[in-house]
């Protein structure tokens, strides 16, 4: 009986805790909507800028807030100008070269009748990786890496460090044997390790 007396006493516990459970709702802020938004940073080689609107809070991405219609460059103070091309979901490209140490660069965008323009700044290089660790707590567990650096000129404390996935898989056994079609007939025929027909890897 005293069992079954604390499993209702734990249900009826349970039930007021759901029922403190709200959705979140701030005020204020639901109307908020589009707002131009950039994303992006000027680089080496290619730039990569980011042009969309901000929605409301309960709205989802249909794909209206990527602004497309944009004319995005990076000038220089030199007088150098290097114009945009949209890709897709408002991303634009950029091919700006190599920066140089001693120009300063700015983000100019036409949109609408409108023209923005951010502030000259000077080009800040990354420095050399000093070391890269990895660590897995378990098997199962994700795969964390670890970078450092330092900047000997001191310019630079922030860093951020951008990477893509890129995996090998092997499979449980070497597979050197398989079957071809030699003079019509299938024939059981043993592959070298290295060759394109071994699928140990992928």
């Amino acid at each position: 009986m005293k069992r079954y007396y604390i499993h209702i006493i734990l249900f009826m516990f349970l039930i007021q805790l759901y029922g403190c459970i709200t959705e979140y709702e701030h005020t204020g802020i639901q109307s908020v909507t589009d707002i131009f938004v950039v994303e992006g940073t000027i680089t080496n080689d290619t730039t990569l800028i980011k042009l969309s609107k901000t929605i409301a809070l309960n709205n989802y991405f249909m794909g209206d807030e990527y602004i497309s219609n944009a004319n995005v460059s990076v000038e220089s103070d030199k007088g150098e100008y290097f114009s945009g091309k949209h890709m897709q979901k408002g991303e634009y490209l950029i091919e700006t070269g190599t920066l140089s140490p001693r120009t300063q660069y700015r983000l100019k965008i036409n949109w609408e009748g409108e023209e923005y323009e951010s502030t000259y700044l000077d080009p800040l290089f990354t420095p050399e990786i000093d070391s890269i660790s990895v660590i897995k707590e378990a098997q199962k567990a994700p795969v964390g890496f670890f970078v450092s650096t330092h900047d000997p000129l001191n310019q630079s404390r922030y860093f951020r460090w951008r990477f893509k996935e890129d995996w090998e898989i092997h499979s449980d056994l070497m597979a050197t044997i398989g079957y071809e079609i030699i003079d019509g007939e299938s024939t059981l025929v043993a592959y070298d390790f290295g060759s394109a027909n071994n699928k140990y890897y992928c």
